[in-house]
């Protein structure tokens, strides 16, 4: 049975999609797309042939070449079209380690900024093993604004074998001061290979590379509205050069395999943009920080406990970095994806992982980190744009004040599958039994259940039977039984495990007509940010926090074959597979999202 993931015939979007994850890629500019189609169509040679049409092809690569070598105040021939950042990366590495090979590196370092993109310390590690060189990989300390600590810089450099650091963050937009690295790395060892990642500094900050004594430096077209699967490597002269690919010797020699001509096209004309500001389509530095400061603005006022995970006066203006007392990033992305605004919990290339490394090395508390968005926008964000996202920002904030305190559960856990965290509320008493609290979690106690109209008491620890559950300490944690139902529920440290021998959650991929009981498992700012739907009240709504709940009291005479669906999939599929081990073994978990169920079951009303 094949899965649906389009939306049905007829169904329509309220507004428009706003891509606010610019960090990760942007969208391929229409003028970029133009220039690749007539590439396409015209000059389709090999760059290698001898004809005309390779000539053609040719004259294009040396055009974007000398757009570029203009761009960095650099020679052409110390520019190299590849992939990618990452194909720059590793081959600049390969190129440095490529000498220490059987054991030569053994007791010496290889160093990079701690809060490097992971492609950096992943390739050092990598071709450390594969050559065999035996150093040891180690990260350079960042202090608590995210940049290089310079003493700490300073230890370690005497026994580097190479210094890789970046020149503005993926994830928070700080950029690093170049001079201050380069007297300190230069005033220490003058010789050291030294490697900065450019990839997030293109078209935000200076880039004049032939002006220091960086060694190697890659980028990427698809951050700056090219394509994906192009890009280039600085590579200082007389600095060591290895190929990563051999072939049949294009770019001189340095990168075997016949070069994307259409990809380099776009990438030459994003530096001819570069070169003549007045040309191109890229807003100034100052309306760049002006449009952040109108952001920030409106989110500060959807959300009053937003915190900044970032100094400003050293971030790039298009890099935004928070995070909210009271919500997961998972949480928050939720909100935003239902408002058509689009945004990521940090990296694009770091996804599944539930905290911030790059935080984390900033040393910003543990809440900060797990509950990390980062909102960033291109040099092309329009004012429309801008208009737009701050409204849906107004819209969210209003839905938020309108949230109910608390929902007609009485068993709380936040996080299910990540922490312990839990408490169970008794209206009869107003009183509330805190089970365990981890500190990202207890502005969500006190916003839903307010000291000043419930009576808080912490659990001793010890066998006790409380509105209608009885708690059971463990070594691990405690157990939950709910008495009417014998239900239980064992709740570790970082929160329920899923049994190793659980039947596969049967997933309904195409909507069909059955005896189902749809349940929402998604948070009410989701539902409230959709356009008004017939079926709504034809669906039970149960939100994160009230998962464990529902599934330990509700009676399955009245819910017997529930549908779990929500935004993607995924939460659906963890409430089905515990579900499943509470006995509901017809459980399902639909793979369409949240928004062609509301649309089927709203046609399925009409009929």
């Amino acid at each position: 049975m094949s899965v649906r993931y389009m939306y049905p015939e007829g169904f329509e979007v309220r507004g428009r999609e706003i891509f606010m994850d610019a960090n990760a890629t942007t969208p391929v500019h229409p003028e970029l797309r133009n220039v690749m189609e007539h590439v396409y169509q015209s000059h389709y040679g090999n760059p290698s042939s001898p004809h005309y049409a390779g000539i053609r092809a040719k004259r294009i690569l040396a055009e974007a070449r000398a757009e570029g070598a203009t761009l960095l105040s650099c020679a052409p021939e110390s520019l190299v079209f590849m992939s990618g950042a990452t194909e720059g990366i590793n081959t600049a590495i390969l190129s440095v380690l490529s000498q220490y090979t059987a054991g030569k590196g053994k007791g010496k370092t290889l160093l990079y900024g701690a809060t490097e993109h992971k492609a950096v310390p992943e390739a050092l590690k990598h071709w450390n093993e594969v050559l065999a060189v035996g150093a040891r990989v180690e990260p350079v300390a960042v202090d608590e604004l995210g940049l290089i600590h310079l003493d700490d810089l300073a230890r370690k450099l005497p026994d580097a074998l190479m210094i890789c650091t970046m020149g503005a963050n993926n994830e928070t937009g700080v950029f690093q001061d170049m001079g201050a690295l380069e007297e300190k790395i230069r005033g220490l060892r003058p010789d050291i290979p030294w490697m900065v990642d450019c990839v997030q500094m293109l078209g935000k900050r200076p880039v004049a590379l032939g002006r220091t004594t960086i060694d190697y430096a890659p980028f990427s077209a698809h951050k700056l509205y090219g394509p994906k699967g192009v890009g280039a490597l600085y590579v200082r002269p007389g600095a060591r050069y290895v190929p990563l690919q051999i072939g049949g010797g294009q770019e001189a020699g340095a990168r075997g395999g016949t070069e994307n001509v259409a990809g380099i096209a776009a990438l030459g004309r994003i530096f001819h943009w570069l070169n003549h500001p007045e040309l191109g389509p890229f807003h100034s530095p100052n309306t760049l920080y002006e449009m952040r400061n109108a952001l920030l603005t409106s989110l500060q006022q959807a959300f009053p406990k937003l915190v900044l995970n970032q100094p400003l006066e050293v971030s790039l203006p298009t890099t935004l970095n928070f995070s909210v007392a009271g919500y997961s990033s998972a949480e928050l992305i939720a909100i935003f994806d239902a408002a058509g605004i689009r945004v990521s919990a940090g990296s694009a290339c770091s996804t599944g992982k539930s905290r911030s490394f790059v935080l984390d090395a900033m040393n910003l508390p543990t809440w900060q980190s797990e509950g990390a968005i980062r909102m960033s926008f291109g040099p092309t964000f329009t004012q429309e744009e801008l208009l737009e996202v701050c409204e849906r920002l107004r819209f969210i904030g209003e839905q938020l004040s309108h949230a109910p305190l608390h929902r007609d559960c009485a068993f709380y856990l936040p996080d299910p599958f990540t922490s312990n965290s839990a408490w169970i509320a008794c209206p009869e008493s107003a009183l509330v039994l805190i089970l365990e609290l981890q500190q990202k979690h207890e502005e969500q106690l006190k916003r839903e259940f307010p000291v000043t109209q419930w009576t808080h008491r912490t659990w001793g620890g010890s066998e006790e039977d409380f509105a209608g559950f009885r708690i059971t300490p463990t070594a691990e944690g405690f157990v939950l039984r709910y008495l009417k139902t014998n239900r239980e529920l064992h709740v570790h440290a970082d929160g329920i495990h899923q049994p190793a021998n659980t039947a596969p959650v049967r997933a309904l991929t195409s909507l069909e007509e059955g005896d189902y009981q749809f349940v929402d498992v998604r948070e009410d700012v989701e539902r409230a940010m959709e356009p008004p739907r017939v079926a709504q009240d034809k669906t039970l709504s149960i939100v994160r926090s009230g998962w464990a709940d529902f599934l330990l009291t509700r009676s399955q005479d009245e819910v017997k074959t529930p549908v779990f669906f929500c935004r993607s999939g995924r939460r659906a599929r963890d409430v089905a597979t515990w579900a499943r081990v509470l006995g509901w073994h017809n459980a399902v978990a639909c793979d369409a999202s949240a928004s062609e169920v509301n649309h089927w079951l709203a046609r399925k009303a009409k009929v």
